[in-house]
């Protein structure tokens, strides 16, 4: 949200006498966190206030999860895309966290420890490949859409297409992954 583009200080580095601002997500993240809806209620509000001033084009046209009294509501009815993308990122940190548990006993030198975790989770340790380059295509189709989101040259409505576009992409890539990949 554009509040976070007034430079509020990052507590971490403030502690170590270093100023350095908070990111506008993180701002989001950290007002939601303490004053749940209302937080979304202000920050959304500025932004709509405030984004003419700073010539940053429409915002995508909303969607029910976006309105403010039932957007937390509609946010956790069941999304396929959602229940897709989100199983993929467990299964992608599983994945690593197998792949890290066998690095480490051959690095160890714990050759029975390494076959033990390779029969055990050798189809993850075996799919890393895989899971690996789907993250890393969910990763560009999100920089595609923060990219459509700050455009000025969409209007609202085709700004929500093109992100309707891409959340539908996410969903299939995720939804291969795991019909390919589950374990």
């Amino acid at each position: 949200m554009s509040i976070g583009g007034w430079g509020l200080p990052d507590p971490a580095q403030l502690l170590k006498g270093e100023w350095v601002g908070l990111s506008p997500k993180q701002v989001d993240h950290l007002l939601r966190g303490y004053f749940s809806w209302a937080a979304s209620a202000v920050t959304t509000a500025t932004d709509y206030a405030i984004r003419p001033a700073l010539d940053r084009g429409d915002r995508p046209a909303m969607r029910l999860k976006d309105v403010f009294l039932a957007g937390n509501f509609a946010e956790s009815l069941p999304s396929g895309s959602s229940r897709y993308v989100s199983a993929m990122y467990e299964q992608s940190r599983d994945v690593e966290q197998a792949y890290a548990s066998y690095r480490d006993a051959l690095a160890r030198g714990d050759t029975t420890g390494a076959a033990d975790i390779m029969a055990s989770d050798g189809d993850k340790i075996r799919s890393r490949g895989a899971v690996n380059t789907a993250t890393k295509l969910l990763s560009q189709l999100n920089q595609q859409a923060k990219k459509i989101e700050a455009s000025t040259a969409m209007d609202a409505t085709e700004k929500r297409q093109q992100l309707q576009r891409i959340e539908q992409r996410r969903h299939e890539l995720a939804r291969r992954v795991m019909g390919a990949g589950a374990t």
